[in-house]
């Protein structure tokens, strides 16, 4: 008897679609604002912020015009980034103020953390907490090449409204503060309270099931 013949290959992989509405050479910008979106909607009520759908987010980082959508979802995302700088200021025996010493900014370094985010001035609070963190550096040369946008990033906000930089620039800020944030304690706290409000579901189903077999 014959061997049967041997099954017919798989299809190739398809290429990714991507569905928002961008343009061919924006749209690997879709991948952090579906993440971005997805963040807010799964951590929203940690950082007090209301979901975000990702054509809203999409169409308010195209806008060239300041956006409040944008200003209070970036300020919600600094809040505890910003915190945590000042506590381990404190934690060090130095001020709020001393957060931002060894960044490289200069005379721009003026305000407390906090307070950087009322009258609009979180793009200046972002560009700190960036600047600090690029200094602080990974090393290599794949590190290098990830924050390259970033450092692009930093350099544009220097002397540009946030709302008039590129999408690419938008994007590359707004995925690293979601990635900062997501580490921040604030969303660890929410985590675990997930844990343990999930440990709380399944043991009171394991009980009623223990009080259905002794009836």
């Amino acid at each position: 008897a014959r061997a049967p013949p041997p099954p017919p290959p798989l299809a190739p992989w398809p290429t990714p679609r991507y569905r928002l509405n961008l343009t061919p050479r924006e749209q690997p910008t879709s991948g952090p604002l579906l993440m971005a979106s997805e963040f807010v909607a799964s951590f929203g009520p940690a950082l007090s912020l209301a979901p975000v759908e990702v054509e809203d987010l999409r169409a308010a980082l195209l806008h060239r015009r300041p956006s409040h959508l944008l200003a209070e979802l970036h300020s919600a995302l600094l809040r505890p980034l910003l915190d945590a700088a000042a506590d381990a200021a404190g934690a060090a025996g130095g001020s709020e103020r001393d957060a931002w010493r060894g960044c490289r900014v200069e005379e721009d370094v003026r305000l407390m953390p906090r307070s950087a985010l009322r009258g609009g001035a979180w793009p200046e609070a972002a560009r700190w907490l960036l600047l600090r963190w690029l200094a602080a550096g990974r090393g290599g040369a794949a590190a290098a090449a990830a924050d390259a946008p970033l450092e692009e990033a930093s350099e544009l906000l220097r002397a540009t409204e946030h709302h008039q930089l590129p999408l690419r620039a938008k994007t590359a800020l707004l995925a690293w503060l979601v990635d900062e944030a997501a580490a921040s304690a604030a969303i660890r706290e929410q985590l675990q309270r997930n844990v343990e409000g999930r440990s709380g579901v399944l043991e009171k189903e394991r009980e009623r099931r223990r009080e259905e077999k002794e009836k």
